[in-house]
């Protein structure tokens, strides 16, 4: 039997093929033009809910005329809008809720502040889901597709507020390592009330000469205004009580035991402290101002002896910032209900100024470069990578560095909801652009 060999034909339909806009081949831009292109499309995506919104009243009024929607074909001269490139949203009620939805989510980028992580990331939350539930609903979308524009614009806003705030706040924690490396607070300078955020409140951040220019200027201001408030006061401080009162503390059994070493010389410091207090008055009865003044003084004195090994200069430390604390204590219980405020101020910079007082000769006495950093240079030679941990911690002690540093927490949870709001634009934007594909 013969076997026929010929092929058998087949049909087929014929598809023509349309190129999608992914696969249209598009001008090359410079990276001006892509910046600038982004911004735009930025500030287009902020601006188009609430146009859209405010061109709500006339769309509703031309509705009710039976005449066709003014906004069909752009914004006209004169219209809510006109002169933007916003889209705006055709009069149905699920595309003006997208609308308010986007309005309300961009509201709460720009207004809102938290001041934690957790905050940044429910407000990034917040502020993804509106605007991924909006931008469904502008485009039409079923339920099912809001909902899950919803979850993933919420996903992506949680994590980039959250993770800006969380950055802000890991770069704050190494400038305090920084000022504390800087200023090396003593655990007297703490006890005596000495605080990185009083450095944080007042902003004295910088080298520990400017730092110590900053703290002085600030209490030489807070001083001209105390004075200014006691200038018709006769509330007095005596010297002499308090004096009494430094005697009495610094010869008690548990002082004698923690200044062995200067128990002897402290009888020559105490008389130098009192031949100072009669020189000023010789009833010892001075104004609150001038209490205030000679608390700063005293207070210095007794910083600059520190880290000294002449038995003198410890047992002069340990009488005069006795002197200083009680003194502090006295004007504190003394001063008029007006000018506590600026006590209060006082007693956080002038503890600052005292520890920096301190650390300065130290300071000149060290090697900008400790052996830690020069182990890490040396160990950047064979491994590159140890350079930046080397850098980062060489930074970290630099004062001016530092200053910027400790700002970062605040930056971070102020940019939170921007970046969350950027976040959930870019990925609209991606959506959006993302080809449509079909068949038959």
């Amino acid at each position: 039997m013969a076997v026929d060999f010929t092929p058998t034909q087949t049909t087929s339909r014929s598809v023509p093929f349309t190129p999608t806009s992914s696969l249209t081949p598009k001008p090359q831009q410079n990276l001006a033009q892509q910046i600038w292109g982004g911004l735009s499309g930025f500030v287009s995506g902020v601006e188009q809910p609430f146009v859209s919104l405010a061109a709500t009243p006339v769309q509703a009024a031309a509705k009710l005329a039976g005449v066709p929607d003014p906004y069909a074909n752009g914004v006209p001269t004169g219209l809510p809008g006109a002169g933007t490139n916003a889209k705006i949203s055709p009069f149905s009620l699920p595309q003006k809720v997208g609308d308010l939805l986007k309005a309300a989510g961009t509201t709460l980028g720009i207004v809102s502040a938290p001041a934690s992580i957790p905050a940044a990331a429910a407000t990034g939350i917040g502020i993804g889901a509106a605007e991924g539930a909006g931008n469904a609903l502008q485009s039409g979308a079923p339920g099912a597709d809001v909902v899950k524009q919803a979850g993933i614009g919420a996903a992506v806003g949680g994590l980039t507020g959250g993770a800006a705030a969380g950055i802000g706040q890991l770069l704050g924690k190494v400038g305090d390592f920084g000022l504390k490396n800087l200023v090396k607070p003593t655990k007297a300078d703490v006890a005596d009330g000495f605080s990185l955020d009083t450095i944080k409140q007042y902003n004295l951040g910088g080298t520990l000469y400017q730092m110590q220019d900053k703290t002085q200027s600030a209490i030489n201001g807070l001083s001209t205004q105390l004075r200014q408030k006691l200038a018709a006061s006769n509330t007095t401080i005596d010297l002499n009580d308090v004096l009494k009162q430094t005697v009495e503390d610094i010869t008690s059994s548990g002082s004698k035991l923690k200044t062995f070493g200067a128990n002897t010389r402290m009888e020559t410091a105490v008389n130098q402290l009192s031949n100072e207090v009669s020189a000023i008055d010789d009833e010892g009865s001075v104004s609150i101002p001038d209490a205030q003044i000679i608390k700063q003084a005293a207070g210095q004195f007794g910083s600059w002896q520190y880290g000294k090994v002449d038995p003198d200069a410890k047992a002069s430390e340990v009488v005069y910032n006795t002197f200083y604390n009680k003194l502090k204590t006295a004007i504190e219980e003394n001063a008029p209900a007006g000018v506590k405020d600026i006590n209060q101020q006082l007693s956080k910079l002038i503890p600052v100024s005292n520890a920096i007082v301190r650390r300065i000769p130290v300071a000149e006495r060290q090697s900008p470069l400790s052996l830690t950093d020069f182990i890490g240079l040396t160990a950047s030679t064979f491994e590159p990578h140890a350079l930046g941990v080397t850098l980062l911690n060489f930074l970290s002690k630099s004062g001016p560095v530092a200053s910027q540093l400790i700002k970062a927490p605040t930056v971070g949870h102020v940019l939170a909801p921007y970046a969350s709001f950027g976040a959930s634009q870019v990925n609209e934007s991606s959506n959006t652009s993302s080809p449509q594909q079909g068949g038959e």
